[in-house]
């Protein structure tokens, strides 16, 4: 077994790592269509669960719902909306959570109105406490993002390596030939409806020229990070106001998914991917835990939820629509005047984009009929949608139900509950007693007693909270294979000026900026966890 120094100086690696008009419109009637029966019939509250609960049946309807998305034109069209210059720009600042709400929700409008058998769909979250549980665990033999949760394999994964330059999205206009992509390959399966009619891009869907496969990186080889354990995880979502929040999800487990997944989820075509659509879904989750326990009597202007008052900049964006150059005198989003979100539709044959979403112009308009241009309106989900989370027998049900004392609790079977974030007692779950898997229930006991044992030592609450993230950072950089900075191309992909989180941490511990005060802190860790990989590295 290997064995920690207190005085730990880590090792750094770095890795390098043609429908006609008239075709298009009638489409849009269907749609339509296909939206007013939705609403017509009674479903309930859109109940979000994990991806692992949904049965058999649910997760091929999902499948099948993905894939008649993409025959009949709307997927991609999605897409190119995120690629979008002016939308990007405020999908990844201040309104992060927001936007992406917005956009869930209409691609889950989409997806409801297919037809009556999808009517009462919801598209489920990845439970990345139950993925990061699995990777923990010496006993587990899963040791990456496909093989430790089953949603990456059912939806095709990648396993051989078939390097190569894609394009996604773009009109086919001069100088608008979409996004490039590099990926380990292109995934296509005559057996997976949700990899074999995919389209890149519109104009490739009208001339009937699709590439028929999703660029994406190898997945059997793609890590489980530390910024996925429920101490990050906890981190994150219980900060002091919807800024730090944002910034916190922004730089620790949002980018080391997209980034990890790489092809075209290491992109602003991201949304072709769809397991997008669940990763933004475990976003959406952490919004909904946070605004329960630290905003839930926030007033509208308060900075527990309104991002402007402290933002600042943060990845060279301002807390405002889109600058090129970004400085102290650039136009803020202000309440509730200057709220106004930009999403706006993509035309991906003309390259032209000058309304929302929602207009009556846009394909998309049916699916964003009830979802306001207002980020104001995504505080907690708009009335129409009527959408909870059941975080029943996963790692965020503790999160949810104790938020911020779970760390000092002492977790055990009286700790389960139905833990659903619901509106409607008629609607309610039944009640669970099982309790989460006892990987999970392993991690949220060692959590507790690694921040209690932090806290002898350290008094302030959040530099012990602090304290345990950065240990395990040393943990999965010493034992479970290394840390690793992002690549250069998918920075300038993914338009990110950050490091990971972690990477910073180690290096800041390499050089001496920051040490960790809490003595014997290692064996704690190595009592429940071990050492998976043996490290090359000296430890000294």
């Amino acid at each position: 077994m290997a064995t920690f120094r207190e005085d730990v100086r880590c090792r750094i690696a770095i890795f390098t790592m043609q429908p006609t008009r008239i075709f298009v419109f009638l489409l849009t009637a269907a749609a339509a269509i296909g939206v007013a029966l939705a609403q017509s019939r009674d479903c309930g509250p859109r109940v979000r669960r994990p991806y692992h609960s949904l049965t058999t049946a649910e997760r091929t309807l999902l499948k099948n719902a993905f894939e008649l998305a993409m025959q009949r034109g709307h997927h991609h069209r999605f897409t190119t909306v995120h690629q979008y210059s002016k939308n990007e720009y405020e999908a990844h600042s201040c309104m992060f959570t927001y936007w992406h709400r917005r956009f869930l929700l209409g691609y889950e409008n989409m997806l409801r109105s297919l037809g009556d058998a999808y009517a009462c769909l919801t598209i489920p979250y990845w439970d990345y406490a139950g993925t990061s549980s699995s990777f923990l665990d010496k006993n587990n033999t899963c040791n990456s993002l496909a093989s430790c949760n089953p949603v990456l394999v059912e939806y095709g994964a990648s396993r051989q390596v078939n390097a190569s330059r894609y394009s996604v999205g773009g009109s086919g206009q001069p100088n608008d030939a979409g996004e490039p992509i590099d990926a380990d390959n292109c995934i296509v399966d005559p057996t997976q409806p949700a990899t074999r009619s995919y389209c890149e891009s519109e104009a490739a869907f009208q001339a009937g020229k699709c590439q028929g496969c999703i660029p994406r990186g190898n997945w059997f080889a793609a890590g489980v990070s530390s910024e996925m354990t429920l101490a990050s995880m906890s981190n994150q979502i219980f900060a002091t106001s919807l800024s730090k929040f944002t910034q916190n999800v922004m730089l620790k487990m949002h980018p080391k998914v997209h980034a990890n997944l790489n092809g075209a989820m290491g992109s602003m075509a991201s949304p072709s991917d769809p397991v997008f659509f669940f990763h933004h879904a475990t976003v959406d989750a952490l919004l909904a835990i946070y605004m329960k326990c630290q905003a839930s009597n926030a007033s509208p202007m308060s900075s527990l939820v309104f991002p402007a008052n402290d933002w600042g900049t943060f990845n060279n964006r301002v807390c405002g629509p889109y600058v090129f150059r970004p400085t102290t005198s650039a136009k803020k989003f202000k309440y509730p005047s200057a709220t106004a979100i930009s999403m706006v539709y993509y035309n991906g044959t003309t390259g032209d984009a000058s309304f929302d979403v929602g207009d009556t112009n846009s394909p998309l308009a049916p699916f964003f009929q009830d979802l306001p241009p207002s980020y104001t309106a995504y505080y907690n989900y708009p009335p129409s949608a009527r959408v909870v989370y059941d975080f029943s027998n996963t790692g965020f049900q503790v999160l949810n139900d104790q938020c911020t004392a779970w760390l000092g609790g002492d977790y055990g079977a009286s700790s389960s509950s139905s833990s659903a974030l619901l509106d409607e007692r008629r609607h309610r779950p039944q009640k669970e007693t099982k309790g989460p898997p006892t990987a999970v229930v392993t991690q949220i006991a060692f959590t507790q007693k690694l921040y209690k044992h932090t806290r002898r030592y350290v008094r302030n609450e959040t530099r012990a909270r602090d304290y345990v993230e950065m240990m395990l950072c040393v943990h999965r950089n010493e034992c479970l294979g290394g840390v690793f900075d992002y690549s250069d191309a998918f920075k300038a992909s993914f338009r990110f000026d950050y490091s990971p989180y972690c990477y910073d941490v180690l290096h800041a511990i390499a050089s001496g900026d920051k040490t960790i005060p809490v003595p014997k802190w290692t064996q704690i860790v190595l009592d429940t966890y071990g050492c998976h990989v043996q490290s090359t590295s000296s430890l000294i």
